[in-house]
This record gives C-alpha cells, sequence and structure tokens, in this order.
C-alpha cells in the first residue's frame, strides 16, 4: 500500500509518494503450513508438462525439447509459489486448477490421448457458470467436457500418445504422488476464511489505522487475489 499525501510536491507538480513496508507473518496466513506447502509444491513432478522424460528408449529423447519442459517445469512450480504469497483465494484457485486438470489429462490418457492446458482451459470456458462451487473437491471433467457440445469441439483435434513410446507406469505414478500432494495441501487450505488470513487482516488494520481517511490505491499481480480482496 502506498499513501500520498499532500505535500510535499514533486517538480513535475504532483504528490510525492510515502512509501511504508508493512511486515506480516506470511506462516500465520496459512495456519502455520507455509513450509510444508512449499516443500509439496518444490517436489511435484508436474509429469503433464515433461512427456519427453518418459520416453522408453533415451536415445528418441529430443535434447531441446527436454531441457524446454524442464524449465516449463520451473516456471509453473515458481508460479505456484507467487500465487500462494499473493493471497490464501488465488493460491486455493490456482490448486483447485490443477488438480481438476491433472485428474481429467489421467482421464484422457485411458483412452491415449494427449490433453494439454490450453485445450483444457478453453474447454472449460464451456462449462464454467456463475455459482459453480469451488469448495467442491477437484475432480476430472472429462464426462462433463465430452457431454458439452462447444468443449468436445475445442478438444477434437487433441494428438494420440503412442503409449508403446513411453513408460507409462512410471507416468501415471507420477501423476498419481503428484494427485495425492495436491490433494493434501487442497484439504490443508480449502476452509481457511478471510478473518483467518493475517496478511489480508494485517492490510485491513493498516486501511482502518496508518492509512485511515487517505486515499489509497491497492496493487496485485493477480485478479484472483483483487477479487479477494
Amino acid at each position: 500500500c502506498r499513501r500520498t499525501p499532500r505535500t510535499p510536491h514533486r517538480r513535475g507538480g504532483g504528490p510525492a509518494l510515502a512509501k511504508k513496508t508493512v511486515q506480516y507473518n506470511l506462516e500465520e496466513a496459512y495456519e502455520g503450513l507455509y513450509d510444508d506447502i512449499v516443500a509439496r509444491i518444490e517436489g511435484l513432478h508436474l509429469a503433464h508438462y515433461s512427456l519427453e522424460a518418459y520416453k522408453l528408449d533415451e536415445s528418441q529423447q529430443d535434447d531441446f525439447e527436454l531441457g524446454r519442459e524442464q524449465a516449463l517445469v520451473g516456471i509453473f512450480k515458481s508460479r505456484f509459489l507467487k500465487r500462494l504469497e499473493s493471497s490464501v483465494d488465488a493460491f486455493r484457485i490456482s490448486i483447485r486448477r490443477a488438480l481438476e486438470f491433472i485428474k481429467t489429462f489421467e482421464t484422457y490418457l485411458d483412452d491415449e490421448r494427449l490433453l494439454d492446458s490450453a485445450s483444457f482451459h478453453h474447454a472449460m470456458r464451456a462449462l464454467e457458470q456463475e455459482g459453480d462451487d469451488d469448495s467442491a473437491i477437484p475432480t476430472s471433467r472429462a464426462d462433463e467436457l465430452d457431454a458439452e457440445e462447444e468443449a468436445k469441439q475445442v478438444l477434437a483435434g487433441l494428438p494420440t500418445l503412442d503409449m508403446d513410446q513411453y513408460n507409462v507406469r512410471a507416468l501415471r505414478t507420477a501423476l498419481h504422488e503428484d494427485v495425492e500432494a495436491l490433494t493434501d495441501i487442497w484439504y490443508r487450505i480449502k476452509d481457511i476464511r478471510a478473518d483467518q488470513d493475517e496478511k489480508l487482516q494485517r492490510l485491513k488494520q493498516l486501511l482502518r489505522e496508518d492509512l485511515r481517511s487517505q486515499k489509497v490505491l491497492i496493487f496485485t499481480y493477480y485478479k484472483d487475489t483483487a477479487r479477494y480482496l
């Protein structure tokens, strides 16, 4: 948060910005679970983003693709952690979406079809409606997607996966372990209320006290956090 006092003025004529660092306890925001959550996120396989590593014949692995996928896995882990620090709700939404995607990926894998994240989220727009229960246990959405004509059209061009070329057992094990880790996180954070969120309460205290009656701009990178606030 930044408070904008009436004086002094900058050379350009506008008011100067008074910056203030506000301390809060992120561990308390997640009810003492922060370190364990971080460890679980860092331990994710995210095998659905690194299929090249599961090819049975290593000589057939594309080194460039392997490196690209490893970088992608790192980016997604970093994104989880950034949303974790942004707000309880942004992180909760990320975990729910990740579980839905992995479980749906597994379902289509049974049909030897390769679901990618972009197609999944595009198809999901046909299902999402006002009033969806975000607190429900995340499950595979494959049956719903297959029953919705618009979603079916989006997914009609999914490539097939030659199962003979991949270590499917190892791939499924990695997917299952990620589902277990993310489900554990989900159950730990799904019921954290706003009045239990230390970071949010610190912000509210700041607005009530130091910044009372002031004009305040609150910046956040994620729109989910903005909606939460």
